[in-house]
């Protein structure tokens, strides 16, 4: 897909000098800046393991634990 980016001109200059110094086309240099982004931003969840975790039954409920607590 084509997409038509415009930049400042202080930015492309920056673009311009990095992708020379790196020896990088500077489409593949926006390309990874958009999917860092994209990574960055994208809404996260706990793998289904945790989801259904139920915890263990060993373990005292929040309410026992709370239980032993005093105000201070």
């Amino acid at each position: 897909m084509d997409i038509n980016v415009y930049l400042e001109d202080c930015v492309a200059r920056q673009l311009l000098s990095y992708s020379e110094k790196f020896h990088r086309k500077r489409d593949s240099i926006v390309q990874e800046a958009i999917k860092d982004w994209l990574k960055k931003h994208s809404k996260r969840q706990w793998p289904e393991s945790i989801l259904q975790f139920e915890g263990l039954k060993e373990f005292p409920s929040i309410e026992e634990i709370r239980e032993g607590l005093t105000a201070q």
